[in-house]
């Protein structure tokens, strides 16, 4: 099986995909859509190409995160023989200024360090007045949190934070 969906796709591109799957051939009779669920809704019919099909991923989907099915249909059956998500993320052509385009991982860590290096001039825990509470974070409770979207954002960019002893014999 080819599966040649991507994960993401930049919003009003043009994205054609192919897909030989064993089994679920035009010439056997089968018809095939690929279905998109999540910030929107939109199916693409499959269309006969080679030793298998030819899907064109609408362009008008909104940015967002989406979930995919490829239906293969065929006298009263019905198969999914792939599954998957894709991110549609923004067309910068389309956008005005004050986009951020940072994951919410870095936005989080980005504010985890603002917060620590505001630190050292609001060291009081928290505070009452009129009757109004104001709490933070204490410096542990920050370093922890940094922690985490630290390991969140190495992940989002395919590092685990391990690094691979290689040995030869």
């Amino acid at each position: 099986m080819i599966n040649d969906i991507p994960k993401k796709i930049i919003q009003n591109s043009t994205v054609s995909c192919v897909l030989e799957l064993n089994g679920y051939t035009p010439v056997e009779g089968w018809a095939l859509t690929l279905a998109l669920r999540g910030e929107g809704k939109a199916d693409a019919l499959g269309v006969a190409a080679d030793a298998g099909w030819s899907v064109t991923i609408p362009t008008d989907l909104v940015v967002g995160r989406y979930w995919w099915q490829v239906i293969a249909k065929r006298d009263g059956e019905q198969f999914v023989p792939l599954s998957g998500e894709l991110e549609i993320t923004p067309d910068l052509l389309s956008l005005d200024t004050g986009f951020d385009g940072r994951s919410e991982a870095r936005k989080g860590l980005d504010a985890v360090e603002s917060a620590l290096a505001n630190k050292a001039t609001k060291d009081q825990l928290s505070y009452k007045i009129n009757g109004r509470e104001l709490q933070r974070y204490s410096v542990s409770d920050l370093l922890q949190l940094r922690n985490f979207f630290v390991n969140k954002v190495r992940r989002e960019k395919g590092k685990s934070g391990f690094k691979a002893i290689r040995v030869r014999m």
